[in-house]
């Protein structure tokens, strides 16, 4: 789970800073920043969609 954590802080950052590049733009960047905020929301949501779909870690269910 540590890997998934590690991307979700990474998307967290992304949303970050295009929502800070949406603040700073209102020319022809502005529909970019949009369209790639709009894809890293996505990503986001379907990777905790993911996160919760999953089995929890057991002993019953782990194997090495």
């Amino acid at each position: 789970m540590s890997t998934t954590a590690t991307y979700l802080q990474w998307l967290d950052g992304e949303l970050d800073a295009t929502t800070a590049d949406l603040r700073e733009q209102a020319g022809p960047g502005l529909s970019d920043a949009a369209e790639r905020m709009t894809d890293l929301m996505v990503a986001k949501t379907m990777l905790r969609e993911f996160i919760a779909s999953q089995p929890p870690n057991t002993p019953a269910n782990l194997t090495e």
